[in-house]
């Protein structure tokens, strides 16, 4: 049986059009060197971006809390993004 939950989405699909329509990901891309080989997952854009949603989101700007943020919304978050985001 399929579980379902409830997740607030609040403004966070706002938040994600607009640092989307300011190409935040790709202009933070486009400035930082490509990481290394063994790299794997979000791009320093992705991350950035991903960084300010939740920094506009919560009004705080801890890293402890941003994990738990990001599994707390993360259907909202891969959806709007357009990315898969594992942990």
């Amino acid at each position: 049986m399929e579980s379902r939950r409830i997740e607030r989405v609040d403004e966070i699909p706002l938040v994600l059009h607009w640092l989307n329509r300011m190409r935040i990901a790709e202009i933070i891309d486009a400035a930082l060197p490509q990481a290394h080989g063994n790299h794997q997952g979000l791009s320093y854009g992705q991350l950035t971006a991903l960084f300010l949603c939740y920094v506009i989101h919560l009004r705080t700007h801890k890293l402890s809390l941003m994990e738990d943020w990001v599994r707390h919304h993360h259907s909202v978050l891969e959806r709007y993004l357009g990315y898969v985001i594992n942990f």
